[in-house]
């Protein structure tokens, strides 16, 4: 009997709401392929490693296993440089499809990955768009992603293109980098934006 397929998906912090859309999505569509998933994650990612968090990262060594048929990395999520590296070390060594989810970071890739990504420019600059046609909005803040992330920086010109094209002047004053350190929810923007 031949056995199911499995592909391992590989994030950090997998709890958080933007890993959670991404896992959902990635579960319904091999549900139905008959396809199982393994989700493999550390709970913990902050910008600076512990000591006490090298045990927590050994969970990606289960990227080594001859069990996964393909790998998805949501690679936004990792934004430790020590596990993107353990995690590359890992990858490196298996040959089988690699699906990145996400923008490509800098030195974070391998030649045999292959990337989907929307425009995060785009997509920034067609919300703010929608915001300022439809509602009228005309003073708009953005809350964006961490400000080591080349990603973050792409939203901010979306934002500002949206802006520009609807004759409203760019504050950098309104543009906010979520840290690693905030809790991040849906009262976050409001939270950060009242220190």
């Amino acid at each position: 009997m031949k056995r199911r397929m499995v592909f391992g998906v590989v994030a950090a912090n997998a709890a958080d709401i933007e890993q959670r859309e991404i896992l959902s999505g990635a579960i319904r569509t091999a549900q139905s392929m008959n396809i199982d998933i393994a989700v493999i994650s550390n709970i913990y990612n902050p910008i600076e490693t512990a000591d006490v968090l090298k045990a927590e990262n050994k969970i990606y060594d289960l990227i080594l296993s001859d069990d996964l048929d393909g790998i998805i990395l949501i690679s936004e999520a990792i934004l430790n440089p020590d596990v993107q590296e353990l995690i590359l070390s890992r990858l490196a060594k298996r040959s089988v499809p690699t699906v990145v989810v996400g923008t490509a970071l800098e030195g974070f890739t391998l030649p045999h990955f292959h990337f989907v990504n929307t425009s995060d420019e785009k997509d920034i600059e067609d919300i703010t768009d929608h915001l300022i046609d439809v509602h009228g909005f005309t003073d708009i803040h953005i809350l964006t992603g961490h400000e080591t992330v080349e990603a973050s920086h792409k939203r901010i010109s979306g934002y500002r293109a949206s802006l520009e094209k609807h004759g409203i002047p760019y504050d950098e004053s309104k543009v906010l980098f979520w840290r690693l350190l905030d809790e991040f929810g849906t009262r976050s923007g409001e939270k950060i934006y009242q220190r």
